[in-house]
């Protein structure tokens, strides 16, 4: 392992408050924090423009669990002062839900906030049947009564499925909006607009056992060593670990020691909890987090 890798053994850079989808506030989640041993986090509130201008259209939220960008300063404001408060050190991040077509006011509200850190993740794939994406000058597409997405760690993938021509088409579809997501996150770095961004839910079918089966390891192999080539940061996520039998987070440990062996920066810890108790379960995996890359060749732990 290279010098200038980095694994982050006790900290946390993946977590969720009221501000989204979550159920505690960052005051509530940074104590747990700070009571859960970790010695740095970063709270990633849910952030889409696409989502975002769709609610305030609608007059209620769509998308399930992104802030409204006019709540971001405060919440941004919030952090700080807990920081300040528990004397911990926290990170002022967001998770971007990934659009090719919401590249540049994703930029642009990126460059306006200014956060610590970035998460990238493709949580949703379009409806192929009623579906327009949004077209040039901020008109949002039309969406039709079956829904615009699909969050992809939902209940049912079915329609998704049918739509696509099966399970192979659709998991295609996911790795090219994976790989077009890496190249925008190299290209926020490249440009100076933020410097620290990581790719979170690297499999994002969490609840579909029959896609993760038929996901070949090519394809988590180019994956992981396009986000190693690019310079982006890799979460390993503990998010489902002992829920239904699931006993790997993802990716898996194999994968993240790849992304690891192709020159990976940086492999983090994310609980992606939700509530204080989703925290304080989460950090109960650190130590299986360190026992795997115990063998790696000196890393480079930071307290």
């Amino acid at each position: 392992m290279d010098a200038d890798q980095k694994i982050c053994y006790r900290h946390d850079y993946h977590m969720h408050t009221a501000y989204g989808d979550g159920e505690d506030s960052v005051d509530a989640m940074v104590a747990a924090a700070k009571e859960s041993g970790c010695s740095e986090i970063a709270i990633t509130e849910h952030l889409s423009p696409f989502f975002a201008g769709l609610s305030g259209q609608a007059g209620r939220k769509i998308g399930g669990m992104t802030m409204m960008p006019e709540d971001a300063e405060i919440y941004l404001d919030e952090i700080s002062a807990a920081e300040q408060r528990y004397q911990l050190q926290v990170l002022k991040g967001f998770e971007l839900t990934y659009f090719e077509f919401d590249e540049d006011p994703s930029r642009r509200l990126i460059e306006r906030l200014k956060p610590d850190i970035l998460l990238l993740a493709v949580h949703n794939l379009e409806l192929l049947l009623g579906w327009e994406r949004p077209g040039k000058g901020g008109n949002p597409g039309r969406v039709d009564s079956k829904g615009h997405s699909v969050y992809l760690g939902g209940d049912s993938l079915d329609e998704l499925e049918r739509q696509y021509g099966g399970i192979k088409n659709l998991c295609a579809a996911y790795f090219r909006r994976l790989h077009d997501a890496v190249d925008f996150g190299a290209g926020l770095g490249g440009e100076g607009i933020c410097s620290d961004v990581g790719i979170a839910h690297l499999v994002v079918f969490e609840h579909h056992p029959q896609f993760n089966m038929w996901i070949p390891p090519s394809l988590i192999d180019y994956a992981v060593g396009h986000i190693a080539k690019s310079g982006l940061a890799l979460e390993v996520n503990f998010a489902k670990m002992g829920k239904g039998g699931c006993t790997q987070p993802r990716p898996s440990f194999e994968a993240a020691a790849r992304y690891l062996s192709k020159g990976g920066r940086r492999l983090q810890f994310a609980s992606d909890a939700h509530s204080v108790e989703d925290l304080k379960r989460a950090s109960v995996h650190f130590p299986m987090f360190q026992e795997f890359f115990k063998g790696v060749e000196a890393p480079l732990e930071i307290k």
